[in-house]
Formats: C-alpha cells, structure tokens, sequence
C-alpha cells in the first residue's frame, strides 16, 4: 500500500470512529447552539489560548450570536 493510501485509510477510520462515538454529543451541542439563536441568546466560546474561538467566530461570517470569552 502506499503512503497516500494508507494515510487517506488512517483518515477514514478516525472519522468512523469520531462519528460512532461522537454523533449523540455533537447532535446535543447543536440543538443547544440552535436554540439559543431561535431564542435571540448568545453563544459564548471559549477556547485554550490557541486562537480556536476566534477562527469559530470569524469563520461564521461574524454571526452576532458568538462572543469569544477571554481572560488575561
């Protein structure tokens, strides 16, 4: 096998997994974020320092609903 093969086939099982194990908590985490735009709430992300927060948000094309949280 080669090493694109094999790399694309590791790919693919981390993502069965991810999905398998996975797919109840990111369903809650998305009714959870739906309801609080439907209900005009924000959504507040906090991250590790490592700038996830804001590609979150600028990534959404700057949806109002999202307030990074930082400290220090």
């Amino acid at each position: 096998m080669s090493a694109i093969a094999a790399y694309f086939l590791d790919i693919r099982d981390r993502l069965r997994e991810l999905e398998r194990s996975q797919s109840a908590a990111i369903d809650l985490a998305a009714s959870f974020g739906s309801a609080a735009i439907t209900d005009r709430r924000p959504i507040h992300v906090f991250d590790t320092g490592h700038l996830m927060s804001h590609e979150f948000i600028d990534r959404t094309g700057g949806l109002a609903a999202y307030t990074a949280l930082s400290f220090g």
